[in-house]
């Protein structure tokens, strides 16, 4: 619990660039000078937990020690966020059933029956329910088999979430009603518990990928068939990145699998795993027995599995990696532009601010609104505070309520209609409801108050892409590329959710490359 001490949050530089070498060293997660603002607000917060007087303290305190093990979870909790939902990445769910997994059991029948899957940064546990559902469904007698599943995470309140396994209609988007019914309970306000036969078949666990000793823990007869690592890597800086893959391949049982998300591909190809692709995906195979330098990537075709032809048809190539799927992994926490206020109404809106990082939607929602509601009497300057709407469109969005996020996303624009940023999520949320053509006007608004606004012309290259207009989303994606060219490989981009210059580049390569003309 939030102790009561007042606390001084400032740091200097040089303590920021120190406490940014101790987070990354001791807990893997990169923070580069970009990001030092986000750094210094998820610390000071957590620093207050931990009952120091100011973030000076803290830092003086963790810098002559090692991190205990309550002390990483605390860090975490303010440090990372994470949201994910069933069923993700459909058309590569449809590979690994068909391709993968239905393979391995198929292997494994007359040969022991054991199968060991791990999902490393599960966050609230949405994917490794995934695969509990999918293994239920594509083995009749699941009951005769040796079937783990752990699923690791960092932060333990997300795994408190996972293990409780009730969600609400975000975590379903894309799914039909019919999965919720075969598999859910509905609950109160609008939430749906997991069956307990799912629940069970998944082990939570608390694991930090920045220590290096974990890959130990997966040998000597423990290794595992699978892991799935998706939305987790392109966090870390480059070398934890190569480190944590190497100690991915030690993990595995010879010819296992490492499942990336689409976005991260580029960051495992240049490792010891062989790529292999299904249809437009690229999967990563421990193969003991290959070449070093033979590193020809294995095209294969792929057939619909029994269960995810029913809950969700493929969609074109990277239509996933939309922009929700590439922000929606860590939240902005959005400054107010305007004076403070001070008292109560500030104390509300920044205890608001706190819920939307820990993933209380609903909290921030009822905060938010309350606050809204009592200073529209003039009483304070929230009511015309358009930071204010856009926490409260981006907590709406996350809750699935998408036209109460559009309503007031509309009213962070008209109040600073020269802010990129509101027109920016304008754009989003209209995407997601579906209205592609008025978010593709938001987006070129955007690019018109900023011409250098990367992450927009990446959108559209993307949404182009996606729309089957190739020439167009080349044009996008070149402008995206020439804008990056001029930052640091570092330099994390602007409203990007902390993905650095030389990782989005790496993406946009990946998709420009896609492109015949």
């Amino acid at each position: 619990m939030l102790t009561s001490v007042a606390i001084k949050t400032s740091l200097a530089f040089a303590e920021l660039q120190q406490l940014s070498t101790i987070i990354e060293t001791k807990m893997g997660l990169h923070f580069p000078p970009e990001r030092f603002k986000d750094l210094e607000t998820g610390f000071s917060l957590a620093a207050r937990d931990m009952g120091f007087k100011d973030s000076s303290e803290c830092l003086s305190n963790i810098s002559a020690k090692e991190l205990c093990h309550e002390e990483i979870e605390v860090f975490a909790k303010y440090l990372t966020t994470g949201e994910t939902y069933f069923f993700r990445e459909p058309e590569r769910l449809v590979e690994f059933e068909s391709r993968i997994l239905s393979q391995l059991i198929e292997q494994r029948k007359d040969s022991g029956r054991k199968i060991r899957i791990w999902c490393a940064g599960c966050s609230s546990g949405e994917e490794p329910y995934t695969i509990a559902i999918l293994l239920k469904k594509l083995i009749p007698d699941i009951e005769k088999w040796d079937i783990t599943i752990l699923a690791t995470d960092i932060n333990p309140k997300v795994l408190q979430r996972a293990r409780k396994g009730v969600y609400g209609s975000w975590s379903f988007r894309g799914n039909s009603n019919s999965f919720k019914l075969e598999f859910f309970k509905r609950l109160s306000n609008n939430q749906f518990e997991l069956n307990g036969e799912i629940k069970r078949m998944v082990t939570f666990s608390h694991l930090n990928l920045a220590n290096n000793k974990f890959a130990e823990q997966f040998a000597r007869g423990n290794a595992v068939d699978i892991i799935f690592c998706r939305n987790v890597l392109m966090y870390f800086g480059e070398i934890s990145i190569k480190r944590i893959v190497n100690d991915f391949y030690n993990c595995l049982t010879d010819s296992g699998w490492l499942i990336v998300s689409l976005v991260e591909s580029n960051l495992v190809n240049q490792s010891a795993f062989t790529p292999v692709k299904y249809g437009q995906s690229n999967f990563y195979r421990k193969d003991n027995i290959r070449v070093k330098n033979n590193r020809n990537v294995q095209i294969e075709t792929f057939q619909k599995g029994p269960l995810l032809k029913e809950i969700s048809k493929p969609t074109k190539f990277y239509q996933e990696i939309s922009t929700k799927a590439l922000l929606s992994n860590k939240v902005i926490v959005p400054q107010l532009s305007t004076k403070e206020p001070s008292g109560e109404e500030n104390s509300i809106y920044n205890k608001g601010r706190l819920s939307f990082e820990q993933g209380d939607y609903i909290r921030t929602v009822h905060l938010l609104s309350n606050l809204q509601s009592g200073s529209s009497s003039g009483s304070s300057d929230f009511s015309a505070n358009p930071d204010l709407m856009l926490l409260l469109a981006r907590s709406y969005a996350n809750l699935g309520q998408l036209e109460s996020a559009a309503e007031y996303i509309r009213k962070a624009v008209c109040l600073n209609k020269s802010n990129k940023i509101y027109h920016f999520y304008h754009g989003v949320i209209m995407q997601e409801i579906g209205k592609i053509n008025e978010a593709i006007k938001l987006y070129k608004k955007a690019i018109y108050l900023d011409p250098d606004y990367a992450i927009v012309h990446f959108t559209l290259g993307l949404l182009m892409f996606n729309r089957g207009e190739q020439r167009e989303s080349k044009k996008y994606l070149e402008n995206t590329l020439e804008i990056l060219h001029k930052r640091e490989k570092d330099e994390i981009v602007d409203d990007s959710e902390g993905i650095s210059a030389w990782q989005l580049r790496a993406i946009v390569l990946s998709l420009r490359n896609k492109i015949a003309i």
